[in-house]
């Protein structure tokens, strides 16, 4: 009888150990995302520093300036990249993001690729302008990464705020909170 009882001791504690270490790990991805999504510099260009205007085209190859000119309203740059799965995720969410601020801010979309683009904004409406065609300096100076990326920028030019990720867990909760709006799940 005790011979029969070994194999189901030993698959007991091996189940045990694997339970527990599947706990672990989701506690530590946890840990990550949470310690990423509150990260002060994230991996834009930092709050307060002061970024150059740019130039960047529309889909038709019209070229528009990005200015900061302190007149007008602070800008909202919503970076994407049409490839990104988390960038189409987060269409509704940037799309509520600029219906709620769209008094108090410009939203404007731009693209990191522009040959995927015209294909994502036939399928995924966003409400605001997109604008693609970012130079390699305009990437660098603003610290351009991974998508999706929000950076909040004054009318002189100043960054006031930015967050990397799409709109779920801690970062939507930064960005409701920041803007004061509620956005979509």
């Amino acid at each position: 009888m005790t011979i029969m009882r070994w194999p189901i001791i030993v698959l007991s504690v091996l189940l045990f150990l694997s339970l527990s270490i599947n706990v672990l790990q989701g506690r530590r991805v946890l840990s990550l995302e949470d310690s990423a999504a509150n990260s002060p510099g994230d991996s834009t260009a930092p709050p307060d520093s002061t970024v150059p205007p740019f130039e960047v085209s529309d889909l038709s190859g019209v070229s528009y300036p990005i200015e900061y000119d302190g007149r007008g309203l602070p800008k909202v740059l919503y970076i994407f990249s049409p490839s990104c799965s988390w960038c189409v995720r987060n269409t509704n969410a940037a799309n509520s993001l600029k219906a709620q601020i769209s008094t108090r801010y410009e939203v404007i979309g731009l693209s990191l690729q522009r040959d995927r683009l015209p294909d994502f904004l036939k399928h995924h409406q966003l409400d605001f302008s997109v604008y693609t065609g970012l130079s390699e300096a305009t990437r660098v100076a603003y610290r351009l990464g991974p998508t999706p990326t929000t950076i909040v920028v004054a009318a002189d030019g100043t960054v006031l705020k930015s967050w990397t990720g799409a709109y779920v867990g801690a970062t939507k909760s930064l960005v409701e909170s920041y803007f004061g709006i509620h956005l979509p799940d």
